[in-house]
């Protein structure tokens, strides 16, 4: 029979084994960029979006636009060279705004200043693309996960007509966690020869009030004999 201290270190396991488990499923840590186009997170696995980049000189995603009629290109991973919006080398987003005479070309991002980011809350990363000269305009390309087999990229643009912080989404096969997780090794309890002393105390313990209850249990029938017997011989006289 388990006692209690036994019982203690089955639960310390399990609690111990759930946490590993549901850390690994729901946890995957954050992730560090490798590559302009690679990450690894803290759990082993990775993203790779170099499948998603063109190497002819095109965009991947081409005059995308958002709700402002502004409208964007973006070409994952490589250099894309050709169009008037990539005639400045290293770029990775641009923007066309229509406009008279001609349309705007802005560089919203540069290829060489990429960084991972990991939202602690929902562990979302986004990928962030920075320019190198004034005006500095950033563009955050938050990554989901889908199970299809083609890619979106949708374009969410400016919170609002100054700013310099552009908004997109990348919806693609690509997003989702690749590669298995590290499983930590699960750590055992440290036998403590104090834990054993006590086992024993408990099964002494244990062992004398049974003894105990069994015995006080004979001498309540062998005193409940007694007054049967009382009974029955003065009802006899």
């Amino acid at each position: 029979m388990a006692t209690g201290c036994t019982i203690y270190k089955y639960l310390f396991l399990f609690c111990v084994c759930f946490g590993l488990c549901s850390g690994i499923v729901n946890n995957l840590g954050f992730c560090t960029g490798v590559t302009q186009c690679h990450c690894k997170f803290d759990n082993g696995q990775y993203l790779k979006l170099d499948s998603l980049g063109k190497t002819d000189g095109t965009s991947r995603f081409v005059n995308v636009s958002d709700s402002h009629e502004m409208s964007y290109s973006w070409n994952p991973c490589y250099n894309a060279t050709q169009g008037s919006c990539f005639i400045a080398p290293n770029v990775a987003i641009c923007a066309i705004q229509p406009s008279l005479p001609r349309d705007l070309y802005m560089i919203l991002g540069d290829s060489r200043h990429v960084t991972f980011t990991t939202n602690q809350t929902d562990r979302a990363v986004t990928m962030v693309y920075k320019t190198e000269q004034a005006p500095i305009r950033t563009s955050y390309v938050k990554l989901i996960c889908i199970n299809e087999s083609e890619s979106y990229f949708k374009a969410i643009g400016q919170k609002y007509q100054t700013s310099t912080n552009y908004y997109f989404e990348l919806r693609s096969k690509a997003a989702c966690p690749q590669g298995e997780p590290i499983l930590p090794s699960t750590p055992k309890p440290v036998e403590n020869p104090t834990n054993k002393t006590l086992e024993a105390v408990l099964i002494v313990v244990s062992v004398v009030a049974l003894c105990f209850m069994v015995s006080l249990i004979l001498v309540v029938l062998k005193m409940k004999g007694k007054i049967c017997k009382s009974t029955e011989d003065y009802d006899a006289l």
